[in-house]
């Protein structure tokens, strides 16, 4: 649910801590409590480096996972005003705030945290015996399609910062139930601020008409956002490693399935209407350049969704998966290029 409402109270004891966003925990107007994003991330030396898609990106990508029945926290459009800063001058100065209407996802209940930092996977003398891996707590999660499904996601948009970073991806747990929430697509599409090099990396996809041309589109995603990695694939985060781990090629019967059959079926199924309603509905101010920029994000997953079946074979076939059987996966429907 996409609420609109205005800020009422700052809670800067409980900002959180870790994170290069620094996110601020407010109270709404609507009795409830969020974190709100800023669209600037601040270096070592104090200095504040504007990301100016971040807004955009986030309400479109929560958009994107509702449609897809993909857990994700509410989220809200907090618009602040200049009668507030007034009143809150100490406080304004600190979270650096200014008028407008900020992207805020209301704060989960029940977070669990009982889990080892990849940090320390590897130096867990000292640690607390009852911390756990973080591929231990995935296991316990009681709907494991979550993982297929926000990898592919992650796919559809770009957001391969997901793969590395711990606090896009949640574990809750109420009683004995434990399930996954993602959270955090500002980095999406190629990054958080609208330059030359993300229009060229949107502009990719709807040049693909040829087997050739798609191989050469799957070699730049993965020079670009897994150069570091190399191939064939290997530890390409902790969040990646700790799904990947749930994701079995296999029924109860012991046959062989395709476990992205269902996500990919449902992401190819996205209208171009569907996709201009999630658009329209983001506020104009947070766009650069509204019309050029609707234009290129919806002509970038109008096409990228049929590329993303590929991407994931491209996964596949480089030792993505460690539950992999081998052989092909094997797609509901048919596509342009069948198996590369």
């Amino acid at each position: 649910m996409i609420t609109k409402t205005s800020i009422m109270m700052l809670h800067p004891d409980r900002n959180p801590s870790r994170g290069q966003s620094k996110p601020i925990f407010i109270t709404a107007a609507n009795g409830k409590d969020y974190y709100l994003k800023k669209q600037f991330v601040t270096d070592n030396n104090g200095h504040r480096i504007p990301e100016n898609c971040v807004f955009l990106q986030e309400l479109l990508s929560y958009q994107l996972a509702r449609a897809l029945e993909i857990p994700i926290p509410n989220c809200a459009i907090i618009s602040i005003d200049n009668k507030f800063l007034e009143y809150n001058r100490n406080l304004q100065f600190k979270a650096a705030l200014t008028a407008g209407t900020y992207f805020a996802t209301e704060a989960i209940p029940n977070v669990y945290n009982n889990v080892l930092d990849s940090k320390v996977l590897g130096e867990q003398l000292g640690q607390p015996r009852t911390k756990e891996p973080l591929y231990k707590v995935y296991a316990k999660v009681e709907n494991p399609t979550i993982f297929t499904n926000v990898i592919v996601l992650d796919m559809l948009i770009l957001n391969f910062d997901c793969f590395g970073n711990e606090g896009n991806f949640l574990i809750t747990k109420s009683g004995n139930l434990f399930s996954g929430v993602a959270i955090d697509f500002g980095h999406s599409f190629y990054g958080p601020s609208w330059t030359n090099e993300k229009i060229e990396i949107l502009d990719l996809p709807k040049a693909i008409s040829t087997p050739e041309e798609l191989r050469n589109y799957l070699n730049i995603l993965c020079n670009i956002f897994l150069n570091s990695k190399g191939l064939p694939f290997s530890k390409l985060g902790p969040i990646f490693d700790a799904m990947e781990k749930q994701i079995l090629f296999t029924d109860s019967n012991g046959n062989f399935v395709n476990p992205f059959n269902d996500i990919v079926t449902k992401i190819e199924n996205l209208s171009r209407d569907d996709i201009q309603k999630m658009l329209d509905f983001i506020p104009n101010e947070w766009y650069v350049s509204m019309n050029i920029q609707k234009n290129k994000y919806l002509d970038f997953i109008m096409h990228q969704k049929y590329q993303v079946r590929y991407l994931i074979d491209y996964f596949y076939q480089y030792g993505a998966f460690s539950n992999s059987i081998g052989g092909q996966l094997q797609w509901k429907n048919a596509t342009q290029f069948g198996t590369l």
